[in-house]
């Protein structure tokens, strides 16, 4: 019989299979082959069993039936209280559980309470939260011990917060500290202390899970000891320990916030507050124009004025997180504004003023501020600028056009020209690179005026004038000497001064003057509109003074007579006699008024040493030619050539030179 049983067992003596060849064979004998091979463990009788029931049932030999295989201990997983199968399914149990407890431990950062179906598993440091070992030992189909290390495998990884212990037999989890037994994002078994931290790091909370065991008391101790070593607190968190253990007891989460930071305080931005514009705006009238002449990007300030002012910035202070770390503020901005030419810096209280050390005119821009005592304009005076005022002096490079205004404290510089309209005023003195033009110009020089040539205008200067080339068809008044060169003028032909009315009050030196197709009139020592008021004046006197008589004559007395008011009370019709007396009493005011204004006329008329006026032609004067000097005039009909003209109080006009001219 033992010829129908073969076995085949494998080299390592972990399997063996048998091979029935006929029906005969029963399990005795099948017994005592197994005895006879020596196997004794592992031995799979209901394989057998089934395999010689098929080979009574067919006939059929049976082949490779399963006989024995060695016997490997089950591996065990005990987590908490627990001990479960080491199987796949229990595993993914496991980590299943500590993944609710992640999630529920996740966002802790505000006061909370609510029931949950969930419990974790608060573990204590150097407490085994897990273990996984094997049960027995493994042993060979002859009943051999073949050990266990090779089959023992490690189902967890874990992080820094759990420790790790290895045998053959058991792999070991032990917490390093107090904490709620999870995973994390990579599903590495953690320990999650209780007192979490919001992502800002500004504020701290406990967190109470329902626990699988009993230690609500260990939690609590664990929170009281948080609490009282807390580096920053600035809240009142709960301390009712009985009333915390009763609601965990009965399955309540809690989260409670133990600990708050303190943001930074924010500071201020710096400011500027500008005061002034640096242009002027045009004025509107009545009816809603605007006069585009008074727009203008040129304003001048006053010597002391705040043209503007700085709030500086102020910085917060710094904020501290619940781990005692400080914030620092957000920082603050500045503004970056420069203190130009002459312009002062004063800080006083937090505040930097920018105050004007000079007056002069503004230049603002985003970040600085300046003053400059000339105003340069590198163009021309037009709309592009607007009127011009200053205190100061005015270079402008190119020229003045019709109808602009140019007022300035001190020295007014044109390199080009004056048109035609425009109206000037000069604190100081005039210098004019080309010409000066038209009749309805209104040019007033306080000082000195220097002009290449004047063509049909109209001047006013209060110093002296010099002219370099020519003067045509203008009228001139100059309360000092005028001096005309003629540069580029033939004074064989032509006078360098023609046309027009040519005053001085002291006296002319000219190189040549007067044309035969104008008649030309020099008033040296004699101002002849002063003179016009002047002999209007005095001839409103006399018709005055021939009133005054008359009305006399009809009162009938001699009103300069002692006696003269007792006749006037004895006159009749004393209401024409009150008119009479009225009209001869506003007479006299008028009268006295006059009277007053001739001295102060008589001064602007005449030169006050008239003897010392005179006229110099250097070259050559063409008739006609009208020279007035004080009360005397003399017209020259004929050319002559280089002589003088001078007044004596007795003989008038008087001429010197190469020829004398007819009267």
């Amino acid at each position: 019989m033992a010829d129908d049983i073969r076995f085949w067992i494998s080299p390592d003596g972990k399997n063996a299979t048998i091979t029935i060849a006929t029906g005969m064979v029963t399990e005795e004998d099948v017994r005592r082959e197994l005895q006879a091979q020596g196997i004794v463990s592992g031995i799979k009788w209901n394989e057998i069993q089934d395999a010689l029931k098929r080979a009574v049932l067919t006939g059929d030999i049976q082949n490779n039936v399963p006989a024995a295989e060695a016997f490997l201990p089950v591996p065990l997983i005990t987590f908490g209280d627990e001990t479960l199968p080491g199987s796949d399914a229990n595993i993914r149990k496991i980590l299943s559980s500590l993944v609710s407890v992640r999630t529920v431990l996740k966002d802790c950062d505000k006061n909370f309470e609510s029931p949950v179906s969930i419990k974790a598993f608060y573990a204590v440091k150097g407490q085994k939260i897990c273990c996984e070992s094997i049960s027995g030992k493994a042993l060979d189909v002859y009943g051999k011990e073949i050990g266990a290390g090779s089959k023992m495998m490690q189902h967890f990884v874990a992080t820094n917060n759990i420790h790790i212990e290895s045998t053959p037999v058991s792999v070991s989890y032990i917490a390093t500290k107090n904490g709620y037994v999870t995973v994390d994002a990579d599903d590495r078994l953690d320990i999650r202390d209780p007192v979490i931290a919001s992502a800002d790091s500004m504020r701290k909370c406990f967190v109470f899970v329902p626990l699988v065991s009993n230690n609500a008391e260990l939690l609590i101790k664990d929170y009281a000891s948080a609490v009282t070593s807390l580096p920053v607190k600035n809240v009142d968190a709960p301390h009712d320990e009985a009333a915390i253990a009763g609601k965990l007891n009965a399955g309540t989460m809690m989260t409670y916030v133990i600990a708050a930071g303190l943001p930074p305080t924010s500071g201020t931005d710096a400011t500027i507050t500008v005061f002034l514009q640096a242009k002027r705006s045009g004025v509107e009238d009545k009816t809603g124009h605007i006069d585009l002449h008074e727009i203008s990007p040129f304003i001048e300030i006053e010597v002391g004025t705040v043209v503007a002012e700085k709030i500086n910035a102020v910085c917060g202070n710094p904020g501290v997180d619940v781990f005692g770390r400080p914030i620092p503020p957000i920082p603050v901005k500045d503004v970056d504004f420069t203190a130009g030419d002459n312009i002062a810096v004063e800080n006083e209280n937090g505040k930097t003023k920018y105050v004007a050390q000079k007056t002069g005119i503004l230049s603002l821009s985003d970040h600085t501020v300046s003053l400059t005592e000339t105003l340069h304009i590198k163009g021309n005076v037009g709309p592009e600028t607007g009127n011009l005022y200053s205190s100061n002096s005015i270079l402008v490079d190119g020229d003045i056009r019709s109808g602009f205004k140019v007022e300035c404290g001190k020295d007014l510089v044109v390199k080009g020209s004056i048109e035609n309209g425009a109206i000037i005023r000069c604190g100081r003195g005039l210098t004019v690179g080309h010409g000066l033009f038209g009749e309805t110009s209104d040019i007033v020089v306080k000082g000195n005026a220097d002009i290449r040539f004047i063509q049909n205008g109209c001047l006013h200067v209060e110093g002296n004038l010099a002219v370099k080339s020519f003067v045509s068809d203008s009228k001139i008044w100059c309360n000092g000497t005028v001096t005309v060169k003629g540069d580029g003028v033939n004074s064989d032909e032509k006078g360098c001064v023609i046309g027009g009315k040519l005053v001085s009050m002291k006296g002319m030196d000219l190189k040549s003057v007067g044309s035969p197709a104008n008649v030309t009139w020099l008033f040296c020592g004699v101002d002849p509109d002063a003179l016009e008021v002047l002999k209007t004046t005095k001839e409103s006197v006399a018709i005055l003074n021939k009133k005054a008589i008359r009305i006399q004559k009809e009162i009938g007395v001699d009103l300069k007579q002692p006696d003269a008011l007792e006749k006037l009370k004895t006159m009749p019709n004393r209401q024409q006699l009150k008119t009479l007396l009225s009209s001869l009493k506003e007479i006299a005011s008028q009268q006295e008024s006059l009277m007053a204004k001739l001295p102060q006329l008589i001064k602007k008329t005449y030169s006050e040493t008239p003897q010392l006026c005179k006229i110099v032609i250097r070259k050559q004067a063409f008739p006609d030619l009208c020279v007035r000097i004080g009360d005397s005039v003399s017209t020259l009909k004929s050319a002559i050539r280089e002589f003088t003209i001078t007044y004596d109080a007795k003989k008038g006009i008087l001429f010197s030179g190469q020829s004398v001219p007819s009267e």
